[in-house]
């Protein structure tokens, strides 16, 4: 099964799943209802190529099975990589056809499955890595480290994202990071085919903050500001633990239905 979970109200909801492998893709709900009404995007898999896409409606406590092309299914992404905003899940893609890294979206309202935007690099080599996160609570920043160098850059998106089908949208650099022996973020390096999770900030002074693991598999925070960089070792953390950024929220974990 899986779990929601808002910690700042302490409070949990168990979801049992028709079958134990179960791979949960996003969160989100319909943007175009009043009342917001939680769904979890996933997929079942029984045996080799036998995939099952569903959706699970929290308030009704019912699974719904959703038609889509195979190649469209986010099968080959690293769905711990996923992030919901504005009642919607997205995750980086990369199309072999075009040589192009993308964001895919799940739409929550319309139920299916679309490419959302282009995003503002090229394969350079193989290996090179992209991971999403929320800026400002309503647009994008993407994290690209290159597999030679190690090096990283921020990208942000110019405005805020919508809802809309077709979004022209404009990123721009936000910031280029170098820490000394920072591990690749590549997705052998992943303990448990876990995602690095990152924070950016400009307030007063562009930062990056950036959980991880170390060369010796403990978990770390990665600091950067200013030019200055420094590792943090989190001691009470061991191998195979996961991660992510979370902001703290009033919304209840939704009730099962009565029916």
């Amino acid at each position: 099964g899986t779990a929601v979970w808002n910690p700042l109200l302490r409070r949990g909801r168990q979801i049992m799943t028709k079958n134990i492998r179960f791979k949960l893709c996003g969160i989100g709900y319909d943007s175009n209802r009043s009342e917001i009404s939680y769904k979890l995007f996933g997929y079942h898999y029984y045996y080799e190529h036998d995939y099952k896409l569903e959706i699970y409606e929290c308030a009704s406590n019912t699974w719904k099975y959703i038609n889509a092309p195979y190649e469209e299914w986010p099968i080959k992404e690293p769905l711990d990589n996923h992030i919901s905003l504005g009642g919607n899940s997205y995750w980086t893609a990369y199309n072999i056809e075009t040589s192009e890294y993308l964001i895919r979206k799940f739409d929550f309202s319309k139920e299916i499955l679309k490419d959302f935007c282009i995003l503002p690099c090229k394969k350079n080599h193989e290996g090179d890595t992209h991971y999403l996160s929320v800026f400002r609570g309503n647009r994008f920043s993407m994290l690209e480290q290159c597999n030679r160098t190690s090096e990283i850059e921020i990208w942000v998106t110019e405005k805020k994202i919508k809802n809309g089908d077709k979004e022209d949208v404009v990123w721009m650099k936000f910031m280029s990071v170098s820490i000394p022996d920072i591990p690749r973020l590549t997705l052998s390096n992943q303990s448990l085919g876990r995602c690095p999770s990152y924070f950016i900030d400009d307030r007063y002074e562009k930062s990056f903050v950036l959980c991880f693991t170390d060369e010796t598999r403990h978990g770390c925070i990665y600091i950067a500001k200013g030019g200055l960089s420094r590792k943090v070792k989190i001691d009470d953390v061991g191998d195979g633990y996961s991660h992510c950024i979370y902001v703290p929220s009033f919304i209840p974990i939704p009730r099962e239905s009565s029916k």
